[in-house]
């Protein structure tokens, strides 16, 4: 595998993805995945930030504007499926 970084597109310089995911009040680990896959974004360098937040504990989604620099946000929830939280929770 390949590990050298790439390089961030002029066009998303300034720009953030943020990784939405539901996140536990029980389980401390359920939001080890999606932490993982933010650090593997981070390291390839393809935004200018890439952060993520959770519904159910902190950093929580309602946060993300407090800290996401200006510029275009990318936000993408990270669900096993598509459902209630994803179709109304996170669009609201």
């Amino acid at each position: 595998m390949d590990t050298t970084p790439l390089r961030v597109s002029q066009r998303f310089l300034n720009s953030s993805l943020v990784l939405l995911g539901h996140g536990s009040s029980k389980n401390s680990e359920s939001r080890r995945s999606v932490e993982r896959h933010a650090a593997e974004l981070r390291r390839r360098v393809l935004f200018g930030q890439v952060r993520e937040c959770f519904y159910r504990e902190a950093p929580y989604v309602r946060e993300i504007w407090d800290w996401t620099p200006a510029g275009e946000i990318f936000a993408i929830p990270v669900f096993m499926s598509e459902g209630y939280f994803t179709e109304v929770v996170i669009p609201r």
